[in-house]
């Protein structure tokens, strides 16, 4: 299956270049890329797998769209970990834009934007997985989510990066980002909320891969380069 993704170069001094680029979704990333929701929940599926998030198509950060789910507490312990929202090759979440290799894609940053409603700060995280969903790799955001705000978490990618823990070791980075499938973002409960009975809201939106600066720069310099021999013909 492939599917086209307009992308937007600036290169200093020249003009906004505008290119389809096609991908086959079984076999490559698509960098830079965002899913924003704005077309709907986008096979992004919640803790249990089922297709159960809400969509709500404004009111996120600058009015964006944004998908929504519910947690109550009942039976969690202190510092578990809570998956709230699951982009999966199975389901072909996002057109599997998020699937392949992150390494030779040249991703360097990976970020999303979350808002939760329990009246503490959390502590949010994203698990990236192959398609087998082992080995995995968490992603921890340094920053924490205060009740009631959009915040951005921002996990740099990297094979010595401090905030991506293993499973198994960092020398399953090559395994988890060279054959990236699954996404799972949530939470660590803190000890304040465990066994809490309230239902609480949690909403997910611009979950997105970020390309190294170098990566970049030649993609609009090639892009340049397509512009012009286009213009001789």
């Amino acid at each position: 299956m492939s599917h086209s993704r307009p992308l937007r170069f600036f290169v200093p001094g020249f003009v906004v270049l505008t290119l389809a680029f096609v991908v086959s979704s079984a076999s490559a990333v698509v960098v830079p890329y965002t899913e924003d929701f704005s077309a709907g929940v986008s096979g992004w599926t919640d803790s249990d797998n089922a297709d159960a998030l809400g969509h709500v198509s404004s009111g996120g950060p600058g009015d964006a769209a944004y998908v929504t789910t519910t947690f109550d507490f009942t039976g969690s312990v202190a510092d578990a970990q809570i998956v709230l929202f699951r982009g999966q090759d199975l389901n072909n979440a996002s057109g599997d834009a998020f699937v392949g290799n992150w390494i030779t894609a040249g991703v360097s940053q990976y970020s999303f934007q979350v808002r939760q409603d329990t009246g503490e700060a959390l502590s949010f995280f994203t698990r990236f997985a192959t398609s087998a969903n082992f080995p995995g790799a968490a992603g921890v955001g340094f920053v924490p989510v205060a009740s009631g705000v959009w915040t951005t978490i921002t996990i740099d990618i990297n094979s010595t990066g401090p905030q991506l823990i293993y499973e198994g070791g960092p020398s399953n980075y090559n395994s988890v980002f060279g054959n990236l499938g699954n996404l799972q973002v949530g939470f660590l409960v803190p000890g304040s909320l465990a066994g809490d009975t309230e239902t609480f809201n949690f909403g997910l939106t611009n979950v997105s891969v970020i390309p190294e600066p170098a990566s970049l720069i030649l993609m609009g310099l090639g892009s340049l380069a397509m512009f012009r021999r286009s213009k001789r013909r």
